[in-house]
């Protein structure tokens, strides 16, 4: 199994079990990779845009975004001739024309999207939690028509890890629920707000791969290699290199430019420079 990419946020005693190689290797795409291909391959389409897989009410989580990922580079390994289309930038077009992972079905909306990428085929699906498992089903939507031209599913057995990646992206709860006090370094503006709330960046963000004290001691870490922020090169970094990374990702970490401000990032290394100390 590839290791996974993207990067998804979480304490590290909420993943103590399953270990890291159990999760990875619970989540098997290859079935439904070659069942999307073939539908698509028959139509003769080759550019796919995979967005976010959602719930059943349309809402997105870490295992979504997850499972997009893994999708992305399954269908760019191919070797079919699929080329797949940048997913750092399909979040920006969505908030761009108001548009959400829920209606991409909508014949008019596929049809936007496709002019919008560039893409030919639309990959979305669900992810439905059944109790000792989470159903996926993914689905290939011609961008010309929204017309269903290959459907796949298969289960990810359920765990505590997968159990918290299925909630809300957006919920800080996702990442737990501690507070602490503020520290020296955060601008103005984030101590001016509700008590805690400048760790709620790091905590949704980046806590599950880098871990809530920043030593990468999560099994995310273990599995995407992370480095600890208290290692030599980190800490001799400068702000500007760990901006650079945050804005425009590097490596295995995505992109946050669009969905964090200039002032939220600049935030953020503030307080990972807290972490070093």
């Amino acid at each position: 199994m590839k290791k996974p990419r993207g990067s998804s946020f979480l304490l590290l005693a909420l993943l103590m079990v399953p270990t890291a190689s159990a999760f990875a290797d619970g989540l098997k795409l290859d079935q439904i990779t070659a069942s999307l291909l073939k539908g698509i391959q028959e139509t003769g389409k080759k550019r796919v845009a995979v967005f976010d897989f959602t719930d059943l009410d349309g809402n997105t989580s870490l295992l979504g975004k997850y499972v997009a990922e893994e999708l992305s580079v399954e269908l760019t390994q191919s070797a079919n001739g699929i080329e797949v289309v940048d997913r750092s930038h399909l979040s920006a077009i969505l908030r761009e024309h108001k548009m959400s992972e829920q209606g991409l079905t909508d014949p008019a909306t596929a049809k936007q999207l496709g002019q919008f990428t560039g893409a030919d085929v639309i990959v979305t699906g669900s992810l439905t939690n059944v109790g000792d498992a989470v159903l996926i089903v993914a689905k290939a939507l011609s961008t010309d028509s929204a017309r269903i031209i290959g459907a796949s599913s298969g289960t990810l057995p359920m765990s505590s890890e997968i159990s918290i990646l299925l909630k809300n992206a957006n919920s800080p709860s996702a990442a737990g629920d501690r507070s602490t006090p503020t520290p020296e370094g955060i601008s103005e503006n984030v101590q001016s707000q509700e008590p805690s709330h400048w760790a709620e960046t790091f905590k949704s963000k980046c806590a599950m791969c880098h871990g809530l004290d920043g030593l990468a001691t999560t099994s995310m870490a273990t599995m995407l290699k992370v480095p600890s922020f208290k290692s030599p090169d980190l800490v001799k970094a400068p702000d500007s290199q760990l901006i650079d990374a945050t804005k425009n990702g590097k490596g295995k970490m995505p992109a946050y430019n669009g969905k964090l401000t200039d002032a939220q990032i600049k935030d953020l290394v503030a307080y990972i420079r807290t972490l070093q100390k």
